[in-house]
């Protein structure tokens, strides 16, 4: 173990958090994963060209044809990019304010239809800014940025790639319900 006296390791974690705030966006996808969701469900009706094509002149950008259709053959690999990438920034919500990763992420309200991240994110803009961290909302935005739009279809589709046996707080639940005592 390297031994460290220069100064306190709280104020070395807290110039790394500030020196990471510099880099922006924390969305490190390849394109190509981000836009799998869509490109999947395009491709039922469009050919990769046809995708390619308006993506260059509608939108402005740039993924060929070729690197869709070899997108679209590996459509496990961005899957669990994906879910790789929501887990943790759903997980960090969860456990700060005590929810399920798993709800946040697939539940609906079944009367309005509207996702249970999207009602949670409306109650954390609307809230004062004590009642959660700018960590959060920016976990929060990147959520709704990211994982909402994506087609429930596609959201299914990646659910076997997500951990939910490490739900922090489902874990705690059940620590609280059970007593080593009473099993003796």
């Amino acid at each position: 173990m390297t031994e460290y006296d220069q100064e306190p390791l709280s104020s070395v974690g807290a110039e790394l958090i500030s020196h990471a705030n510099e880099f922006g966006s924390p969305n490190r996808l390849p394109l190509i994963t981000q836009l799998f969701p869509f490109l999947l469900l395009a491709s039922r009706r469009m050919t990769t060209r046809e995708m390619s094509d308006w993506l260059s002149k509608e939108k402005g950008v740039k993924l060929s044809a070729p690197m869709i259709t070899k997108g679209l053959k590996r459509p496990d690999l961005h899957l669990k990019r994906i879910a790789e990438h929501v887990q943790p920034l759903a997980a960090f919500v969860c456990a700060v304010h005590q929810l399920d990763v798993e709800g946040l992420l697939f539940g609906e309200d079944p009367r309005t239809g509207v996702s249970e991240l999207a009602d949670f994110a409306d109650a954390m803009w609307g809230a004062p800014d004590e009642v959660t961290s700018d960590s959060v909302r920016e976990s929060l935005r990147v959520l709704m940025e990211f994982w909402e739009p994506i087609p429930q279809e596609v959201k299914l589709m990646t659910r076997r790639y997500f951990d939910f046996s490490d739900d922090s707080h489902a874990a705690d639940t059940e620590e609280e319900t059970s007593n080593p005592d009473d099993e003796q």
